[in-house]
């Protein structure tokens, strides 16, 4: 992964038992987060994101919340294209305050 993680990835994303993809997957997802942040780092978050929503929609979700908001937005079109569309539809109408934490809205600081 270290040295080929688009290989990596996409060796993860043909894997065919459901159990397997997922601790391989989980196992990358944490790789990719020790990473240093970069542009890098959250494209491939946002590749995971999608990935992940293929066998587990809400921890696709709690990992989109991770991202970047210019990233947290194309990993949300993402799933909306690949995923529970209507599961994901209503996350999207959800009130900012329930989605962000209220000092993100805090101006005053």
């Amino acid at each position: 992964m270290q040295s080929d993680w688009p290989g990596a990835f996409d060796w993860v994303c043909q894997l065919s038992v459901t159990g397997d993809r997922q601790r391989a997957l989980d196992k990358i997802i944490r790789a990719v987060q020790a990473q240093p942040d970069s542009e890098a780092k959250q494209q491939r978050l946002v590749k995971c994101v999608v990935e992940l929503a293929e066998t587990d929609l809400i921890g696709a979700l709690a990992l989109a919340e991770s991202l970047q908001s210019g990233d947290w937005f194309d990993a949300m079109i993402a799933l909306a294209c690949s995923a529970d569309i209507p599961v994901v539809v209503r996350y999207l109408w959800l009130p900012p305050e329930i989605i962000w934490p209220r000092e993100a809205f805090d101006i005053a600081k």
